[in-house]
């Protein structure tokens, strides 16, 4: 008949504490996973909508009212002045990026400001455009000159 054996302190398993003290360890390692993804992700949102307004400055920048070809009607919607007048135009806000129900919109304002461009010792009187898209209690702003074609 077999005889039962003896359980010595040095048999084989884990204790109690082994145990508790390897779950610590993995939960420190995965809430550490979650922790880069999660600011990972912030960091990627971040940068879609920087991305995504750039495009939209851009996209403005580059419309044909704003062409050196209609200077003079820029200059007739910065109205009388002199140099450093200048005029904000608040355009309709733009769609930054859709997330499910969450909609994330742009304010959009274009500035016209008259000022002179000095270029190899010669004044050239022009007009600075500075389109700003505001968001998310952030702004991002994008700038051109536009001179007259006429010599």
């Amino acid at each position: 008949m077999p005889t039962a054996k003896k359980i010595h302190k040095n048999s084989y398993g884990y204790t109690l504490v082994e145990v508790l003290i390897s779950s610590m360890i993995v939960l420190v390692a995965i809430s550490a996973v979650v922790v880069i993804i999660s600011r990972g992700s912030k960091i990627n949102m971040d940068d879609l909508l920087r991305r995504r307004a750039y495009q939209v400055m851009e996209e403005v920048l580059e419309r044909p009212d704003l062409s050196y070809k209609n200077y003079g009607n820029l200059q007739t919607a910065i109205g009388p002045g002199g140099e450093g007048t200048s005029v904000v135009q608040t355009l309709p806000p733009v769609d930054l990026h859709k997330t499910g129900n969450d909609l994330i919109t742009g304010t959009v304002q274009r500035r016209l400001t008259r000022t002179r461009y000095t270029y190899s010792g010669t004044q050239i009187p022009c007009i600075v455009v500075t389109v700003k898209v505001s968001y998310q209690n952030r702004a991002d702003s994008l700038s051109t000159i536009i001179t007259s074609d006429a010599p």
